[in-house]
Order: C-alpha cells, then sequence, then structure tokens
C-alpha cells in the first residue's frame, strides 16, 4: 500500500444558497467554490453584473454626464442628440443583458477546452458557475463608477492605474495603464482560486481511484489459492467490506455525502465487480 497522503479538501457542507455566495465569494472564494461545485447556479451573478452595467449606463446618461458624447454622434450621425440619448439608453438597458451571459458563455468554453488538455474532469456548468461568480467584481466596478460620477464627472476615468502616469510626458504609458483595470485583475483573481480549488479535489478524486486500485491489488494477491474454504470466502468478505469501507470514508471525506456523487457511485459499482469476479473464482 502506498504511504501517499490525501490533498487537503474540506467538507464543503450543504450546498449554498446563491445570494449568499455572491457575498461569500468575495470574503471566502476558495471555500465558496468548493460549495457552489455541489449545486452550481449561475442566473443570479450574471443578472447582477448585468443590471450594474445596465444601471451605471443609464445613470451616466441620464444623468448628463456624456452630453458632450451624444453632441458628438450628433453631428456625424445628423440625428438629433435626444435621439441618440434614447437609443443609447435603449440598448443599455437591453445590451448587458445579451452580452453579460454570453461573454461568460465565450469565457467557460475557453476555460473548460483549457483545462480538458490539463486532463480537468469540471463539468461545463462547473466551470460557467465559476466565471459566473468570479465576475462580480465587474459589477461592483460598474456601481462604483456610478457613484464617482458625481465627483468625477467623467465617464471615461475607471479603476485602472492611469492616474500614476503623467499623460503629458508618458502618452503611450499612460495608455498602456487605462487597460489595467483593478476590478479584471480581481477577476483574474477569483478564476484562478476557483482553478486551484478543482484541481485540489481532482487530485483527491485521482488520489481515491488509486488507493481503490491499490485495494484491489492486494484483495487479489491475497486471495490466490485462498477461495475454497468457507472461512477464507468469510474473511476475503471481510476484507473487501473493510476496502469498501476505507474509500467511501475517504470519499465521504473529501466530499460530504459520498452517495450523492455519481464518481462515487461508479467507483462502488467497480468494487463490487471485482468483488463478483474473485468470488466466482
Amino acid at each position: 500500500m502506498s504511504g501517499s497522503k490525501t490533498p487537503k479538501v474540506d467538507p464543503p457542507g450543504r450546498p449554498i444558497t446563491a445570494l449568499a455566495a455572491m457575498t461569500l465569494v468575495l470574503v471566502f472564494p476558495r471555500r465558496t467554490f468548493e460549495r457552489l461545485r455541489q449545486r452550481p447556479h449561475w442566473i443570479l451573478p450574471l443578472a447582477f453584473v448585468a443590471g450594474s452595467v445596465a444601471l451605471s449606463a443609464v445613470y451616466a446618461a441620464r444623468g448628463g454626464f456624456m452630453v458632450e458624447l451624444f453632441e458628438a454622434q450628433a453631428l456625424r450621425t445628423g440625428w438629433h442628440p435626444s435621439t441618440v440619448e434614447s437609443r443609447f439608453i435603449g440598448l443599455s438597458v437591453v445590451g448587458p443583458f445579451i452580452a453579460v451571459p454570453l461573454v461568460a458563455l465565450l469565457q467557460a468554453l475557453f476555460f473548460k477546452l483549457t483545462g480538458w488538455f490539463f486532463d480537468g474532469r469540471a463539468k461545463f456548468g462547473i466551470v460557467y458557475s465559476a466565471v459566473a461568480y468570479a465576475s462580480i467584481p465587474t459589477g461592483i466596478g460598474s456601481l462604483v463608477f456610478a457613484a464617482l460620477l458625481p465627483i468625477t464627472r467623467s465617464v471615461t476615468l475607471g479603476a485602472n492605474l492611469s492616474f500614476l502616469v503623467d499623460p503629458v510626458l508618458r502618452p503611450a504609458l499612460w495608455s498602456l495603464t487605462r487597460q489595467v483595470d483593478l476590478f479584471a485583475i480581481w477577476f483574474f483573481v477569483l478564476l484562478g482560486i476557483a482553478a486551484e480549488a478543482e484541481s485540489s479535489l481532482d487530485a483527491a478524486m485521482r488520489l481515491d481511484d488509486a488507493r481503490l486500485r491499490e485495494h484491489l491489488e492486494d484483495l487479489r494477491e491475497k486471495s490466490l489459492g485462498h477461495l475454497t474454504g468457507t472461512g477464507d470466502g468469510l474473511q476475503l468478505d471481510r476484507r473487501i467490506g473493510v476496502a469498501a469501507g476505507e474509500f467511501l470514508e475517504s470519499a465521504d471525506r473529501i466530499f460530504g455525502l459520498a452517495r450523492n456523487l455519481q464518481h462515487s457511485r461508479l467507483s462502488s459499482l467497480r468494487l463490487i465487480s471485482e468483488f463478483q469476479r474473485l468470488k466466482s473464482k
């Protein structure tokens, strides 16, 4: 038997609600992503992000912070500035609720395909849920932008690093720092934590598979030449029971209720099949 240790994975407990996850993902991200794995959901976080983006855009338009932009657009198109404003508001209300889920979907597809190359086991729903909750900072950034508009009076000033550079002395560096958005960095940090939590669970599942194979290999070696008597058969039954108990205990420690996990069910079926094969010899 191998002396390898199980990766440290805390039991996730009961599934977490969407509203609680939206709050806890900001302070306990790893634990939250582990619990979301049991029951992934994404509607509420994506609705929050889309609603925040729409709200900040409408507020910027109706609050008079985009008058110059509307007038410039009116000169280019020949429309009246009020027409430009009304069209912008209409797109701002509808657009985010289409664009945000679509962008999250494309991101989840990319990360799912990337994980597939590294033998990742996460289902697409889990990846999509992780992307949705990692996007919470984007919605927070939109609300912060709207809250600061009365102070900044600028729709081009964002939560980036451009304030560290003089645009006159270093215009190229200033343009580059404008692309380093702090809330985008927060998004990628959360996504990295989600990936790390998922990889730890994958490692634990693979280790349990290896331990089960080791148990079965030991049983196979010990059972050769000892299956003729009733006493030996009962002893084999006890050894198989111990192997099954150790496996399910490990799975239960890592994932909560092992019987609710497809991985544990499949492993149990393999154990039963091997037991029947050994008894038939």
